[in-house]
């Protein structure tokens, strides 16, 4: 059991406060995991130095993890698009993903 206390919770607002990571879709459209409040779903963030690796992924430990690659779409320039995805997987992976399409 934990003792009383041993859990403390801390309400973080917008990372840059006054001026926001994402300036375009404002702080009202970040969730609260850290890397959302910090930009890696954003256009043009800077991965270079993630470290490159295959999924899926075998680590098992709790947590986060993001991910990021580039595909081409042939889109039309200008319009606001609606895309549908199918992910395949082994139904025994419990996992949960959000995806965001950028750029």
């Amino acid at each position: 059991m934990i003792p009383p206390g041993a859990v403390t919770w801390r309400l973080q607002g917008n990372l840059g406060g006054e001026t926001p990571v994402d300036p375009v879709r404002g702080p009202l459209a970040v969730g609260g995991l850290h890397g959302e409040r910090a930009g890696l779903q954003l256009p043009g963030y800077p991965t270079d130095d993630w470290t490159p690796t295959r999924l899926p992924a075998t680590d098992t430990t709790p947590g986060v993890s993001w991910y990021t690659t580039t595909v081409p779409l042939d889109l039309p320039a200008g319009q606001d698009t609606s895309l549908g995805l199918t992910l395949t997987d082994d139904p025994s992976r419990r996992y949960r993903a959000e995806i965001f399409v950028n750029g």
